[in-house]
């Protein structure tokens, strides 16, 4: 009866290791990248890293193509440097 028991024990052993050899290894960092075409020769892509926390964010221009940019502020800083009591509800 025991060396049934043990023989059960490995062979489920086993099979449990054969199954993680078989599996692709996972990255250290798993990323989730999405990317978007806002105009011709303009790709926006947004890099998600949740583990570090980071979140990056890329603007690719294709100087190839005649394009324009125009990028504004709020006010005269941006909020987040901003002090919170100056902020409005």
């Amino acid at each position: 009866m025991l060396v049934l028991f043990a023989l059960l024990a490995a062979s489920a052993l086993l099979t449990t290791a054969a199954a993680e050899a078989e599996r692709p290894p996972r990255p250290l960092f798993e990323r989730i990248v999405k990317t978007k075409k806002i105009a011709p020769g303009l790709l926006y892509t947004k890099i998600i890293e949740k583990k570090i926390p980071r979140r990056t964010f890329v603007l690719r221009i294709d100087l190839r193509k005649a394009i324009t940019l125009d990028v504004t502020l709020s006010k005269s800083r941006p909020s987040a440097r901003r002090d919170p009591s100056s902020r409005g509800s």
